[in-house]
């Protein structure tokens, strides 16, 4: 039975959906910390991938190598690049792009072969993508609830948008290309998303992501401040994620089995 691959960078966002698996194993792979387990009668592979493209994307192919996977959905925190966007709002991401590997002679190639691989746009799975859009706006209100209590905030809100990934942390939008924005107008920032979604697209596995914004770039606040949210939002990223993971499933399933009979009437 193929299984959902939850993957994590910091321990901080692994330990949380830890304590939501049932009947959980936990194994050593290379130096890659895993749980295997189930959430709702649901298959869960939750892996520690540690922070960094190169370590996230080798977690993909040796994962993938072992064990069977439905999906893969990459799951933590993320620096908002959008003004919009405010610490406890979460980003369903579309596209991915490495920010440190961008060049502009590729800008207009990036969904070319006659670009490389670490230049291009990465999508997330469209059916997956909108499963999830269906699902957790589902449950916004409760979701805008309950982040409004960890943040003090008025609102909170889930957004869809682009995620640009590198091997620095980026507390400010002056370490990004300026060049990059202006035609890639990325929504948030991480250090692995892009290089997963290389990865599996390599292996013809389906990936989305979900990030909670936990900072904000050019906030200008130290940093032990301005990730102070970091424990309470990932506690409840895994909260919001866990008790949706069942009908996330179903859902998926069902866009599967419908797009499988429409294409064989075409």
């Amino acid at each position: 039975m193929s299984s959902i691959c939850i993957m994590c960078a910091m321990d901080e966002e692994y330990s949380e959906f830890v304590s939501f698996i049932d009947k959980k194993s936990e194994y050593i792979f290379h130096h890659y910390k895993i749980t295997k387990g189930w959430i709702n009668d649901i298959p869960i592979l939750l892996i520690l991938c540690d922070v960094g493209k190169v370590s996230a994307a080798l977690a993909v192919e040796h994962i993938v190598a072992k064990e069977k996977i439905e999906f893969i959905l990459v799951a933590g925190v993320a620096g908002s690049l959008d003004d919009r966007l405010q610490i406890g709002d979460i980003v369903l991401v579309d596209r991915a792009v490495s920010h440190d590997c961008w060049h502009p002679l590729f800008m207009n190639y990036w969904d070319n072969h006659l670009a490389s691989w670490g230049s291009r746009v990465f999508q997330t799975d469209a059916l997956l993508l909108n499963t999830l859009s269906k699902v957790l706006r589902g449950c916004e209100p409760e979701f805008a609830d309950w982040m409004t209590r960890i943040t003090k905030r008025k609102s909170s809100r889930i957004d869809i948008g682009a995620i640009a990934t590198g091997d620095m942390a980026v507390f400010s939008k002056d370490k990004i290309t300026q060049g990059l924005l202006d035609v890639f107008p990325a929504k948030c920032v991480d250090m692995e998303t892009a290089a997963i979604f290389q990865a599996a697209s390599l292996r013809n596995i389906p990936c989305a992501a979900v990030r909670c914004i936990s900072d904000v770039a050019d906030d200008h606040r130290p940093l032990f401040a301005a990730l102070r949210y970091v424990e309470p939002l990932c506690q409840h990223l895994a909260s919001f994620l866990s008790h949706n993971i069942s009908g996330l499933m179903e859902e998926y399933s069902k866009a599967k089995r419908d797009t499988r009979s429409l294409y064989r009437f075409i």
